[in-house]
């Protein structure tokens, strides 16, 4: 939070101008905005979590321009630009195919398996 005897930073500017400029690209009003994060739950669409210090970001097929929905700064990361449903499954088979071995990351051992129904 900016002290009112103190301008902000050139970085709290480009914040501030950031946030609604990126999503009206996208075709995205405030009110848009506010339905998809009602809809969603408040959360990011792939994980749930709510925002922490940024807005949730809206996602887009890159292809399309068509919005998806609002994701975290972490999934939205980690959602590769090319990803499509064909490559997220070979993905997915190449991570499991790891996990049926037992050869989990010590940080994962005790994750209940998200994806035993998927099997």
């Amino acid at each position: 939070m900016e002290s009112p005897d103190r301008t902000p930073s050139a970085a709290t500017k480009r914040r501030k101008r950031r946030k609604p400029r990126r999503a009206a690209e996208l075709g995205v009003s405030e009110e848009t905005y506010t339905a998809l994060w009602e809809k969603q739950g408040g959360g990011c669409a792939i994980c749930g979590n709510p925002p922490k210090t940024r807005r949730l970001h809206v996602d887009h097929n890159h292809r399309t321009g068509k919005v998806r929905g609002l994701l975290c700064f972490r999934c939205n990361r980690g959602l590769p630009t090319y990803a499509t449903s064909d490559w997220l499954e070979a993905a997915r088979e190449y991570v499991l195919r790891d996990e049926t071995r037992g050869d989990v990351p010590d940080q994962w051992a005790d994750v209940p398996d998200q994806w035993e129904a998927a099997r």
